[in-house]
């Protein structure tokens, strides 16, 4: 049994909270006959939902929305590329998040964005071509050979120092 520790959104917490509630009154209900198999989703008698008895609910609701059928997986790899992508969540996070042992598995859906990629250069824009009042760091970023701005001369134009 895995006994990793997933933090769930408050509200999903709370509904899990109150679905726990149901099944222990149902399980005091029935007594013997309830069989605890200790899963959370379940018959009413407590054994273990067939995986494809709610199949056709599954594909019935993108069918409602216009979309094409798709298998419940995909929910799955939606959720990992919006926490990645329009969450702007750190990898390690999603990957803790989705329950992924490799982080390979997590770069799969962290293809950046547009608005990521722009963000990126104009980080990279500051970190190197920022304007350079402190001489000493103007000597610094000389002797390592980086880009700096040249307010130190009178062209208006990036330089190599």
């Amino acid at each position: 049994m895995a006994t990793d520790l997933v933090l769930l959104p408050a509200t999903l917490a709370a509904d899990l909270r109150e679905h726990k509630r149901q099944q222990s009154s149902l399980k005091q209900r029935l007594g013997k006959e309830y069989k605890d198999e200790g899963v959370v989703f379940c018959q009413p008698n407590g054994r273990p939902v067939d995986p494809r008895a709610d199949l056709d609910d599954w594909y019935q609701i993108p069918a409602e929305a216009g979309l094409p059928r798709a298998g419940s997986h995909v929910a799955r790899h939606t959720a990992a590329t919006m926490l990645l992508l329009n969450a702007g969540l750190d990898i390690s996070a999603v990957q803790q998040a989705m329950g992924w042992r490799d982080i390979r598995t997590a770069r799969r859906y962290a293809a950046p964005s547009l608005g990521q990629a722009k963000r990126a250069a104009e980080a990279a824009e500051t970190a190197l071509f920022r304007p350079v009042s402190d001489l000493a760091e103007h000597r610094a970023r000389k002797t390592a050979g980086q880009f700096v701005s040249s307010t130190l001369s009178s062209d208006s134009d990036q330089t190599m120092l």
